[in-house]
């Protein structure tokens, strides 16, 4: 089964998902809907070139 569940606690808005493939590609997926499944397939989010938040941006690791 390749799902990831991911829980949100009571939190019931959009939620924005940054996926780091296995080869090290990232992409986000922006307002996915809460309470719901969503199938995400390499290359078809928007592509991500720095995956850390900005106020960690000293730390983060840049493709």
């Amino acid at each position: 089964d390749p799902r990831i569940l991911v829980g949100l606690g009571r939190h019931d808005g959009p939620v924005d998902v940054l996926v780091e493939w296995r080869n090290r590609a990232a992409e986000v997926w922006p307002g996915l809907s809460a309470r719901s499944y969503h199938a995400l397939t390499p290359g078809q989010g928007t592509p991500k070139t720095t995956f850390c938040p900005d106020n960690l941006s000293s730390l983060c690791r840049q493709h």
